[in-house]
């Protein structure tokens, strides 16, 4: 089972939640992910420099922190959170040329693939990182064009 809960913490935004959940059980599904809890919360630019400042030493802000919160053993579910500025996000749609749903879509894809291990600190995690992020938001919209 997958429980999958958002927190919208940056007022000035409207966000579906309900597709954010819906894309991170699809994920969570599509990875083969037994039991899972994750918390996915939406906050400002400056709420997630405030966090990225304590938890990660950085003194900006980023587009996704994400955190397993369980200790990994066989058997037992994975518990983690996703925190991602919405702020970031829409800069980020500027600067890719992404509609700002896209672009949400790749953050939320990418928090949930570290919780679940992934990495990206090597050219080579990185590159299959995005890979795997592009293939399962392909096969979410060809599933909601459904």
């Amino acid at each position: 089972m997958h429980d999958i809960s958002t927190v919208l913490l940056a007022k000035k935004h409207r966000v579906v939640q309900k597709q954010i959940r819906a894309l991170a059980a699809f994920i969570l599904q599509r990875e083969k992910v037994g039991a899972a809890a994750i918390n996915i919360v939406l906050v400002s630019k400056g709420q997630m420099q405030e966090l990225n400042r304590t938890y990660k030493k950085h003194d900006y802000d980023t587009d996704v922190l994400s955190f397993r919160l369980d200790e990994g053993r066989e058997g037992e579910p994975i518990l983690g959170e996703v925190i991602i500025s919405l702020d970031c996000v829409k800069a980020q749609c500027r600067e890719f040329g992404n509609s700002f749903l896209e672009e949400l879509q790749f953050c939320v894809a990418h928090g949930v693939l570290h919780v679940l291990g992934y990495d990206d600190r090597t050219v080579e995690e990185r590159a299959a990182m995005h890979k795997r992020q592009a293939v399962l938001i392909r096969k979410w919209e060809m599933r909601s064009k459904k």
